[in-house]
């Protein structure tokens, strides 16, 4: 008897402390003793943090280490790379460029951790022009506020800083398996010369 009403005093006092939203998230345990989640779980378990996430664990395995799908490209036509805020990064299987209407591409060709080389490439005719900068470039990630920033610096300089707005997921025209394509919005640009 004694366990029956300490267990409905502890019941009823919890009821009179717990705001009536934070009774209707409460999950009960086996023992039947109900829990309240706490903020920090509802925004690990949220969209957006699995998003965040996900974004993190490619940047991680194909930027700041190299990976085996070490190539990437952006539509360059009309300048796009380097006139428009958004831009995408397409991830390339093999040589095998992504189905995107455009004939130039800014090319970055992963040659070790965190390093490229940036390449201007042109497939509009029969000719192939490519064009590449001798030095590496260098991506440095940054996180910040929940935010993954994205600083791109050739000889010391920084050339571009971009925000990761998204991951994008398509099935690849050639392979069994699915083309990323990384979504960037451009936080501070330093013209080409």
């Amino acid at each position: 008897m004694k366990t029956i009403i300490l267990t409905l005093f502890t019941l009823l006092s919890g009821m009179a402390y717990a705001q009536p939203s934070d009774l209707a998230m409460a999950e009960t345990n086996p023992e039947g003793m109900a829990r309240v989640p706490h903020e920090e779980e509802e925004e690990y378990n949220s969209a957006a943090f699995m998003k965040m996430r996900e974004i993190k664990h490619f940047i991680e395995a194909n930027f700041e280490n190299k990976s085996e799908r070490a190539l990437y490209v952006s539509c360059n036509d009309d300048s796009m790379y380097y006139e428009q805020d958004t831009i995408k990064i397409h991830q390339l299987h093999k040589n095998y460029y992504p189905n995107i209407e455009c004939c130039r591409f800014i090319e970055w060709g992963m040659i070790s951790d965190s390093k490229f080389i940036w390449t201007d490439l042109s497939t509009c005719n029969q000719n192939y022009d490519k064009s590449y900068y001798l030095s590496p470039t260098i991506i440095n990630v940054i996180e910040n506020n929940n935010d993954i920033f994205i600083k791109i610096v050739r000889n010391e300089k920084v050339v571009d800083t971009f925000k990761i707005i998204g991951l994008e997921e398509k099935p690849s025209r050639y392979h069994k398996t699915t083309n990323k394509t990384l979504l960037l919005t451009r936080v501070k640009t330093v013209r080409k010369s």
